[in-house]
C-alpha cells in the first residue's frame, strides 16, 4: 500500500516484489484491487480495537468453558466457535462477539440436528478473527484486567458455559445450589476469588471426577482424560446474591434458580420441597418446567391460607 504511492511501482511490479520478499505469490490483479481500494489486504478478517467491555468479558468467560478455537493453517484462518443446545445462549454469545468485533450485524446462528440417542439440536456460532483468537489464548494474567473491569459479565459467561442451577431435595427440604465443573483448577479458583471479593458470594471447590469417566459431548460419549473439579455455591444467601448480581443468560437455568428461590421464600424449604416436583421434572441431566404446571405461586398461597 505504501509502494503504490511511487509512480514507478504498478500492481504487477508490486506483486513480483511481494513474492521476492516473502515467498508468497499474490496475483497481480489482486494487488490491483488492493491499491485501488476495491478490496482490502485484510480480506474478511475481523480486526478490532482491543478495549474492555461487558461483551468481551462475557466472551472470555464462555471461552473458559464451552467455547473453543479452531485453526486452518492452510488458509491462515483462526475461528472462535460455540456449539450448544440452548438457542438463547448461542444468540447471546453471537451478539457479544459481534459487538467486540464492531460488526454492524451479527453472524447467523446455524442450526445443526444430530441423529444421536436423543435427536438433539445444536446451535453453532462461528467467527473468524486471528486477533481475537490470539487474545483469548493468552494466559490468565494477561486477560485478567479485561475480566475484572466487568466481573459480572465474565462470571455469567463462565457459568453459562460450565454452570448449572441445581435444586437439592434433601431430608424433605428444598435447597438451591449453583455449580460449575471444569478441569482447570486455576480457572475455578479465579472465579471463586471474583465471586467473593466483588460480590461477597461464598463458594467452595472440590474434586468431582477422576480421569476415565464418560461424558456426552455434542452427540457422542467421550472418555475424559483429565480430572474434573467442581465449584459450589451452597449458602442460600450466596445463591440469592448470584441470582441477583450475575445470573444466567440461559433462560431455563435462570428460571430454575428463580422459581426455586421463590418457592423457598414463599413457603419455606420444607413446603417448597412438596411443590417443586409439581412445577419441575427431571429430563436427563436437566430440570424441565412441566407444561401442565398451570398454577401460580399466588394461587398456591391463597389455597394454603
Amino acid at each position: 500500500m505504501e509502494l503504490k504511492n511511487f509512480t514507478d511501482w504498478n500492481h504487477t511490479k508490486i506483486a513480483v516484489e511481494l513474492e521476492r520478499r516473502h515467498g508468497v505469490r499474490v496475483p497481480s490483479m489482486t494487488v490491483y484491487f488492493w491499491i485501488t481500494r476495491r478490496s482490502t489486504p485484510l480480506g474478511h478478517w475481523n480486526v478490532f480495537e482491543l478495549k474492555p467491555s461487558g461483551e468481551l468479558a462475557y466472551v472470555l468467560g464462555v471461552m473458559k468453558g464451552d467455547g473453543f478455537r479452531t485453526s486452518d493453517k492452510a488458509q491462515g484462518k483462526e475461528e472462535i466457535r460455540l456449539c450448544v443446545r440452548d438457542a438463547d445462549f448461542a444468540s447471546h454469545f453471537n451478539e457479544a462477539i459481534a459487538h467486540v468485533l464492531e460488526r454492524e450485524r451479527p453472524n447467523k446462528v446455524s442450526l445443526e440436528i444430530r441423529e444421536d440417542r436423543d435427536g438433539a439440536a445444536f446451535f453453532r456460532v462461528r467467527y473468524s478473527s486471528l486477533q481475537l483468537a490470539e487474545f483469548l489464548d493468552r494466559d490468565l494474567n494477561s486477560t485478567r484486567p479485561f475480566a475484572e473491569e466487568h466481573p459480572a459479565d465474565y462470571l455469567q459467561g463462565f457459568f453459562d458455559s460450565d454452570g448449572s442451577a441445581t435444586p437439592n431435595l434433601n431430608r424433605g427440604r428444598l435447597y438451591l445450589r449453583v455449580l460449575a465443573s471444569n478441569t482447570n483448577l486455576e480457572t475455578l479458583h479465579y472465579a471463586k476469588k471474583i465471586l467473593f471479593e466483588r460480590f461477597s458470594i461464598a463458594s467452595s471447590i472440590y474434586l468431582d471426577k477422576q480421569p476415565g469417566y464418560s461424558s456426552l459431548v455434542y452427540h457422542k460419549m467421550v472418555t475424559k482424560t483429565k480430572t474434573s473439579y467442581r465449584l459450589s455455591i451452597s449458602s442460600q444467601d450466596s445463591v440469592r446474591a448470584f441470582s441477583k448480581s450475575i445470573g444466567f443468560s440461559i433462560k431455563r437455568k435462570q428460571c430454575v434458580l428463580e422459581d426455586g428461590l421463590r418457592l423457598v421464600d414463599e413457603y419455606g424449604s420444607r413446603r417448597a420441597a412438596f411443590y417443586w416436583p409439581q412445577l419441575y421434572e427431571k429430563a436427563g441431566r436437566r430440570w424441565k418446567r412441566r407444561e401442565t404446571a398451570s398454577y401460580t405461586l399466588a394461587q398456591q398461597s391463597r389455597s394454603t391460607q
